[in-house]
């Protein structure tokens, strides 16, 4: 049986979330690298933040080289990645 799914959120069409997001106007151009297995996951917020933000690239990759890099990363941009810490409780 095929389960039917919404284009844009990628939920279950039951779970469909589209219709709750706020559009935003970023002046701001936002890049966001995913791993793959993120898309997977029921809250995906890469996602969620690429469909509200206008101006927003969503790349899925595990792993990217040197061109892809040089694509998204530029001198103005800045990298906001989680650290180790956030695993061990306040």
């Amino acid at each position: 049986m095929v389960r039917l799914t919404c284009s844009q959120c990628q939920r279950p069409a039951g779970l469909c979330y589209c219709d709750s997001i706020r559009p935003v106007t970023n002046t701001t151009e936002v890049s966001i690298i995913q791993h793959p297995l993120e898309q997977q996951h029921p809250f995906n917020t890469g996602r969620i933040a690429h469909l509200a933000l206008s101006k927003c690239n969503l790349i899925v990759a595990e792993q990217l080289n040197a061109n892809d890099c040089q694509q998204v990363i530029t001198e103005s941009s800045v990298l906001l990645y989680p650290d180790l810490d956030w695993l061990t409780p306040a």
